[in-house]
């Protein structure tokens, strides 16, 4: 994935490797996967511990990280070869998988009690998985990179597939690579030699909890009131209280404390939390670099590292001469239209698009040239491939020959 040096300082790249090319860096797996019989019949039990077991809810796939860098898989798809690649699950923007990481999409439901990350389809994974005859694939969104699994009679695509054979013709079973990471497929009640358990989604064959991840991304975004900064632990484990630094280099020297947020009571946490805070008063159109401490009861301490961010400039009092000018959209919030303006002072190539916040364009929405004066482009929401975009923070750029400048905008659903 090519560095998107904008991106770095509009969007919140936390982490140095957030931008590292996918799974060159990074060796992506399916590491297990868990199918139910293709009638409704909810005999494989309640795999997302949701207190219902169900057909098509309860199959998950597990994507495990095998290193030996931070992944980002923001927008891959994952799904079965029933389903066209548009209509696969989505991962969001900004997920990122650390070394040794894994991840669990379930098919539905509202999974309880995983310390691991875990998403949800959208009521089954695909078609719902079948028991003799599937291809199950992990693809990122410019289609370059492709993990694949295939079983039974299925036909495999020309990326070269492992291919799971299964002991009966409808075993209704989960598959394990035994060992975790790399080893042969095998029936998991055969694999786990503790207690012979049918599944075990975000964890070891033998049980053993998934290695923790305290932090799962580290950000920020520029706005009018200054940098909106936040993180999201995975899991805390004897955790005191977390530190914010600035400064206004890479090497972070002369930082300034400018945050300091307590972490989870007693801290520990088997859950996600989100923290957030704001960094006002800071001068408009300069570039800072932020970075975070994690102070443990222990008085341990853990450094993440920083992103780098330029701060918003007003479009007030702007200086003779100008030659762009792109205006805050409106309204904003909006739900599902809103309007963006834009300014240039003589005929130009324009490029206007909206990107999501891991820097990936997802609407072009001008790339031609445009004559003096005030422009306007309504953006319905919608991404290229005319699908609706969900609910979150998106960046709007302009690029001229002349420069470029770029702002955020909410869509509320």
């Amino acid at each position: 994935m090519k560095r998107c040096d904008w991106c770095l300082g509009l969007t919140a790249l936390a982490l140095a490797a957030f931008f590292a090319a996918p799974s060159a860096d990074g060796a992506l797996i399916i590491n297990e996967v868990h199918f139910d019989p293709a009638s409704h019949v909810d005999q494989r039990g309640d795999a997302n511990n949701d207190g219902t077991a169900h057909y098509k809810e309860d199959e998950f796939v597990e994507i495990l990280n095998t290193g030996p860098a931070t992944v980002n898989i923001s927008n891959y798809r994952l799904g079965d070869n029933d389903v066209a690649f548009g209509s696969m699950f989505a991962f969001p923007g900004g997920t990122t998988m650390h070394v040794n990481e894994m991840i669990t999409v379930f098919g539905g439901g509202t999974p309880d009690g995983f310390t691991n990350q875990v998403f949800t389809d959208d009521g089954s994974i695909g078609s719902g998985l079948g028991n003799d005859n599937e291809n199950v694939w992990l693809i990122s969104d410019d289609q370059a990179d492709t993990v694949e699994v295939y079983w039974g009679s299925a036909v495999p695509l020309s990326s070269g597939a492992v291919q799971i054979t299964s002991a009966s013709s409808n075993p209704d079973a989960s598959y394990t690579r035994d060992p975790d990471g790399g080893g042969s497929w095998e029936d998991h009640s055969v694999a786990d030699t503790d207690d012979n358990s049918l599944y075990s989604p975000g964890a070891r064959i033998t049980g053993e909890a998934n290695l923790p991840v305290r932090l799962a991304y580290f950000r920020g975004l520029p706005a009018s009131d200054g940098v909106h900064i936040e993180w999201r632990t995975v899991s805390e484990d004897g955790a005191s209280h977390f530190e914010v630094y600035r400064a206004d280099n890479p090497a972070m020297e002369g930082k300034e404390l400018t945050h300091v947020v307590p972490a989870a009571p007693g801290g520990y946490s088997a859950r996600p939390i989100d923290y957030s805070v704001v960094d006002n008063g800071l001068e408009e159109g300069v570039r800072y670099w932020y970075a975070l401490d994690e102070i443990d009861l222990d008085s341990s301490l853990h450094h993440y590292g920083q992103f780098e961010i330029v701060t918003l400039r007003s479009n007030a009092g702007l200086p003779a001469g100008r030659h762009l000018e792109l205006a805050q959209n409106a309204p904003n919030p909006f739900n599902p239209r809103t309007t963006i303006a834009f300014t240039v002072a003589e005929a130009t190539p324009v490029r206007l698009g909206i990107y999501d916040l891991a820097g990936n364009m997802i609407r072009r929405l001008v790339d031609a040239e445009r004559g003096a004066g005030t422009h306007r482009v309504v953006w319905d929401g919608r991404d290229d491939r005319g699908a609706d975009v969900s609910s979150g923070v998106y960046l709007y750029r302009i690029e001229t020959d002349r420069g470029a400048e770029a702002r955020q905008m909410v869509l509320v659903k």
